[in-house]
């Protein structure tokens, strides 16, 4: 005492303070022994009520419409969790798909020359086209995915409130089976039977209560499926369709300026573009008057007789038709005709008003292979139709199809069937070839 009594007053609050550390940590301790002990007696009472049930003797309680509910709701989440894999792989797609188009649209804008037709065009169409897909990416994320993710959340707290249920239901038939067999024995203990009576009442009441909670809750969930899966492949479906018929506004687009472009493929022709800056005179561009060259070697005029290559001779092959073609060549004969009239009325003139000029010598025979065949037209083989002559070079691109070089003549020879005739398309050869094929008419030209 007399130590104590000679303790500061600061070192006596400690140990009081630690003394009354030590109670409460005691009482904490025996308070937590408390609680592990009463959850280890309830985990022993369920296992050996279920194992009495396993082995028949006792009887658990049943509920077929119960078992309904949650056996459809074990097939709403499996479907529900198979639904939002799916879609997250359908968005993930979508993104690629996104990505794939987009690094492609930089390829055709670097390699798209900045003088061809309509390279003025690619930004705008760029922009279109990012739009369109944020917007359908966005759609996809706020009205299809986040929803399925709200959806989906409601099934964890269901499964373990039917798991908690399922605890209940095992404490009330324990409970039960109690009370049974302590009024069943002989001999009654009246504080024992009153007691389980009220243990009894206990556990059914907690029982019932979330019995019923879910019994209602859980067809509701169930039902709740139809209008949301409705809801999900509307939107989807709507999105997805506005996207496509968006998209196919813009492709749409893209492919007539690249049919522009191959229509005026002939204008960015490397050769005719350095030859009309360099030399006025080229026997390989298309359309040049080679006359000034030919009169001043002396050569006689060979255009003279030359059919004029049309127009439309460089369009793509789907252009055109027999007819057009059989026109040009008769309007070229016409011409033809036409100054070799003007040369004899030229001739009859000067005959006239010079009276003493000796005759005019015939002219020389023309070395052009265009009117040779046109003379050999009159002459045509059996089976063949008329002859045309290559205007350009073509190479096949399917095995059906002919290959021809610039200025070969082609023997025109009717389909084997009709019905494989196409507008703008022929059939025929080579001349001196037996090798067939079909080939785009506005490469040719009548002779």
């Amino acid at each position: 005492m007399n130590g104590i009594a000679n303790m500061s007053v600061p070192n006596l609050n400690n140990l009081r303070n630690n003394h009354a550390s030590r109670r409460h940590a005691r009482a904490v301790f025996k308070m937590a022994d408390s609680s592990i002990g009463r959850t280890s007696v309830k985990f022993l009472q369920r296992a050996t009520e279920k194992g009495l049930q396993r082995a028949g003797k006792h009887k658990a309680t049943k509920d077929d419409i119960f078992e309904l509910y949650q056996q459809n709701f074990v097939n709403q989440q499996e479907a529900t969790l198979k639904l939002q894999k799916e879609i997250k792989n359908y968005v993930a797609c979508a993104r690629a798909m996104y990505a794939a188009q987009k690094s492609l649209y930089e390829t055709l804008e670097r390699i798209y020359e900045p003088e061809w037709v309509g390279r003025d065009q690619l930004g705008g169409i760029k922009e279109t086209l990012d739009l369109l897909w944020d917007d359908y990416l966005r759609k996809l994320n706020d009205q299809v995915a986040s929803p399925l993710v709200t959806y989906q959340a409601k099934f964890p707290e269901t499964k373990e409130r039917i798991k908690k249920r399922s605890r209940k239901l095992t404490d009330y038939d324990g409970a039960r089976h109690k009370l049974d067999d302590i009024e069943a024995a002989k001999k009654k203990d009246e504080g024992k039977l009153r007691k389980a009576q009220e243990q009894h009442e206990a556990a059914k009441k907690v029982y019932e209560e979330i019995h019923n909670e879910l019994k209602d809750s859980l067809p509701s969930l169930y039902d709740s499926r139809i209008p949301f899966y409705a809801t999900t492949f509307q939107l989807l479906y709507t999105a997805e369709t506005t996207m496509h018929d968006e998209l196919a506004k813009v492709k749409a687009q893209l492919t007539n300026i690249m049919g522009d472009l191959f229509e005026r493929a002939s204008d960015y022709d490397i050769k005719k573009r350095f030859f009309s800056t360099s030399s006025t005179s080229s026997p390989d561009v298309v359309g040049n008057d080679h006359r000034s060259s030919s009169l001043e070697s002396g050569s006689p005029k060979q255009d003279l007789y030359s059919v004029p290559v049309p127009q439309d001779a460089r369009r793509t092959p789907s252009v055109g038709s027999r007819a057009s073609s059989e026109a040009v060549g008769q309007t070229a004969e016409s011409e033809v005709r036409q100054m070799e009239e003007d040369d004899d009325d030229d001739d009859e003139d000067e005959s006239n008003s010079a009276p003493d000029r000796p005759p005019k010598p015939p002219p020389l025979a023309s070395p052009d292979p265009d009117q040779a065949a046109n003379q050999a037209n009159g002459n045509l083989p059996d089976g063949v139709l008329y002859r045309v002559k290559a205007t350009h070079e073509y190479q096949s691109r399917d095995s059906d199809e002919l290959s021809f070089k610039k200025g070969d003549i082609i023997d025109v020879v009717p389909f084997e069937d009709p019905e494989d005739q196409d507008d703008g398309w022929l059939f025929g050869r080579v001349s001196g070839s037996r090798v067939s094929g079909v080939f785009p008419e506005n490469f040719t030209t009548p002779i």
